[in-house]
């Protein structure tokens, strides 16, 4: 027993702290002086060994170069290299093997972290109906995730199909008078991409999985779920998804404490953002239930983000929502920030009986944005690497999803624009608006009128906006009165879209209509990008039908 705690305190998972309850403080887990010297020491060495392994051709050319080593037939290695690799293999190994055994002892002597690993070796030990009953001991820590037993598997929920999983929209098209020469020509080319999209082009759409952004952030992440946990009570949990990847979410349940709890808001962050720190602060200052969630590779979540493992992971997301956590789809909001549009779009595509869709700072589509950001030079990359690896395309999920959307325009936004110049008017967030109303609206949408005017509302604020519509006579209980009449009158389209009204129609008319109904899915936020977004913008979208069926009842 003793030799096998022993064990366990050497290659245990590192704990940073035990979180507090009614009854106890929480405490940051305070490692003993030879625990941390040890630990750096040990993060050193595989430090030291990751670079060595990535920068090994490098280092063979460059001892083939000075000859060292010798490319003939008898490949000939210097016996002097390898005696130099040998002792500092040897070294390395020897002080990797110190550090290891010094923590172990030093963790023996530390009752927080016997009591923490007694308890994590213990539950993984029972089966998965005795940890229903178990695993709150486990959430009185905050561990290395890696080591958290997973608490929701893909194909557990009633919605899993092993035969169907969860991909993005078509990425790459293939034109089939391709022939061989044309396939030849373009291998470079395509290599070339490919090598881009695997290192530097994944890291820049996606800086939070680069490991040093993660060191640098990880002591507010600790933070960040002390607060979740200690002060909304929040549950940590590992999700594992269809391709495998291992998803850290948090949940929050206000379910008993008031009504806006019956409602889950399901938060997918931007770029370089985290659960811990993100935009779940906002709903849950409104007293929403919250159930937030990491990218693979960001935090304690595994994988890389591409498309094809984004949508995994959310997938696996609102099927752990709704059957392990108890939610019907038409109790849930999706919310995503800035890229988080993407999975957030994503989703309420595939599950298109949920409560409401919410973009805040998003872009219609990365293209755009992706060119305008980048020197004209590399737009021969650009365009391929986009198209083949980084199709996100918030747009042409919203023409496949049919519930209600709301989106919030940062009027100060420096990044979802392609002119810095007019940082207003060229805000991806207005593509987003007209690309929703030509899908859903398609007769008042082909009027040029109504698209000037509209684009002339979306040119400035919302000082801006009133004007325009003040100017045009925009009377809400007007624009209700002809909506509800029309949905009466054509039973085809009572619930659904497209909504085919405005063909008999004043175009002074047609205006107002469209304003109005700009003014119901559309806000404004006068801040820039990264700015926490207040509760008195965050509200559920706008339903029309509901609406309508609403003011018949009256």
């Amino acid at each position: 027993m003793l030799n096998s705690s022993f064990l366990n305190c050497i290659f245990g998972p590192r704990l940073y702290r035990v979180h507090g309850s009614a009854e106890l403080t929480g405490r940051d887990y305070q490692a003993k002086a030879i625990e941390s010297l040890s630990d750096r020491i040990i993060r050193i060495v595989a430090f030291t060994c990751s670079v060595g392994f990535y920068s090994s051709p490098i280092l063979l050319f460059f001892l083939h170069r000075r000859g060292i080593i010798t490319l003939s037939p008898n490949v000939s290695v210097s016996n002097e290299y390898v005696s130099t690799v040998v002792r500092l293999g040897g070294l390395i190994s020897i002080a990797a093997f110190v550090a290891f055994l010094s923590r172990g002892v030093s963790r023996m002597r530390n009752n927080d972290y016997v009591d923490f690993v007694s308890v994590l070796n213990r539950i993984k030990k029972m089966s998965p109906e005795e940890q229903k009953n178990s695993k709150s001991l486990l959430h009185q820590y905050d561990f290395d995730f890696a080591y958290w037993p997973v608490d929701f598997k893909w194909n557990e929920s009633k919605f899993a199909n092993a035969a169907k999983p969860p991909a993005p929209l078509q990425r790459r098209t293939r034109r089939s008078d391709d022939t061989l020469m044309n396939k030849l020509i373009a291998l470079p080319c395509n290599v070339m991409t490919f090598l881009v999209a695997q290192t530097i082009g994944r890291r820049m759409i996606y800086p939070g999985s680069v490991s040093l952004l993660q060191t640098l952030v990880h002591p507010g992440l600790v933070d960040g779920r002390k607060r979740l946990v200690e002060r909304h009570n929040g549950r940590r949990y590992k999700l594992l998804a269809q391709n495998g990847d291992e998803i850290d979410t948090m949940f929050v349940d206000r379910r008993s404490r008031s009504s806006m709890g019956q409602t889950l808001v399901i938060c997918c962050e931007g770029n370089a953002g985290f659960y811990e720190t993100g935009i779940t602060v906002t709903p849950l200052h409104t007293d929403y239930s919250v159930l937030g969630w990491n990218h693979p590779g960001f935090g304690g979540s595994t994988g890389l983000p591409f498309p094809e493992n984004e949508v995994s992971a959310v997938d696996v997301v609102v099927k752990f929502a709704i059957d392990k956590l108890g939610f019907s789809e038409k109790s849930i909001i999706i919310m995503g920030w800035s890229i988080g549009g993407y999975t957030a779009s994503w989703a309420a595509m595939t599950y298109p009986d949920i409560k409401g869709l919410i973009l805040d700072a998003c872009f219609d589509d990365i293209s755009p944005l992706a060119l305008a950001k980048m020197p004209s030079l590399w737009t021969p990359l650009v365009i391929p690497l986009v198209k083949n690896y980084f199709n996100l395309n918030v747009s042409a999920h919203l023409d496949r999803y049919s519930g209600p959307v709301l989106i919030i325009r940062r009027t100060q936004d420096e990044i979802i624009n392609t002119s810095e110049d007019e940082p207003t008017k060229t805000n991806r967030a207005n593509d987003i608006l007209f690309k929703l109303f030509k899908a859903r609206f398609p007769i008042l949408m082909e009027d040029e009128k109504v698209c000037e005017t509209l684009e002339q509302w979306l040119s400035g604020g919302l000082e801006n906006q009133r004007l325009i519509s003040r100017n045009k006579n925009v009377d809400p209980a007007s624009c209700m009165s002809v909506l509800k009449s029309f949905i009466k009158e054509d039973e085809e389209n009572r619930s659904q879209y497209p909504l085919m009204v405005g063909e008999n129609l004043e175009v002074s008319q047609k205006i107002q209509l469209s304003l109005f109904l700009a003014s119901k899915h559309f806000v404004d936020f006068n801040e820039q990008h990264c700015a926490p977004l207040p509760t008195q913008i965050f509200s559920e979208p706008w339903n029309l039908f509901n609406a309508v069926k609403n003011s018949s009842s009256l």
